[in-house]
């Protein structure tokens, strides 16, 4: 009895050790990380904005581990609330879809809704690599079929394609109805056959060469 009594005090030890080592293993790893989101902001925010771009293209370029990917996604969001010239606007937004963390789809939402269509478009091609399964981030790609530019509209019709969103069909059709081209050109890469009856509706509505890529 006395035996069974110390092997159970004995494994109950081990497992609050564990336990505790777990803990301070995450929260290590959670100084690691936030450490390496200030030393990364600390680096661009410190670079004068003409070196900015080349810095957010090295940072998209190399090849970053999953922690570091997301602390690098953190410092360019903050960069990002400072407010830059639309070149290093426009290649953070970039950046921020190279890394493809979910943790960049809050910025880029905001931004697909920015004044300037380069920075929209370029907000909704990021989306397309961060928004996973978030079905708010991807209904807001859809949304950007809509957009006055047609900039806008062919960067959401792309997007669609790379999330291979089939729940998007409809719109994409409505979107081809409205004169999107390259809703078509997704509709043919992720369409199904029951989306073949709305799109043959549009065959002698929209130019021949425009149905033929879908």
């Amino acid at each position: 009895g006395r035996v069974r009594k110390m092997s159970a005090r004995t494994h109950h030890h081990r497992g609050t050790v564990l336990r505790t080592a777990m803990v301070l293993v995450l929260l290590l790893t959670a100084a690691t990380v936030s450490a390496r989101e200030r030393a990364l902001y600390l680096q661009l925010q410190d670079a004068p904005e003409n070196a900015l771009p080349g810095l957010l293209e090295r940072m998209a370029a190399a090849r970053l581990d999953g922690e570091t990917r997301v602390a690098a996604t953190q410092a360019v969001a903050k960069l990002l609330e400072r407010g830059h010239s639309d070149v290093v606007t426009d290649r953070a937004l970039e950046t921020l879809g190279t890394l493809g963390t979910p943790a960049a789809g809050t910025v880029l939402g905001q931004y697909a809704h920015h004044r300037r269509v380069g920075a929209r478009a370029r907000a909704l091609t990021a989306l397309a690599r961060v928004a996973g399964s978030d079905r708010g981030l991807r209904g807001l790609v859809a949304s950007g079929l809509r957009d006055s530019a047609p900039e806008v509209r062919a960067a959401a019709a792309r997007a669609l394609e790379t999330m291979k969103a089939t729940e998007a069909t409809r719109v994409l059709l409505k979107a081809l109805g409205r004169g999107v081209p390259e809703a078509a050109v997704t509709l043919g890469a992720i369409g199904d056959m029951s989306s073949l009856d709305g799109y043959n509706a549009y065959l002698r509505k929209q130019p021949l060469d425009v149905m033929l890529t879908g």
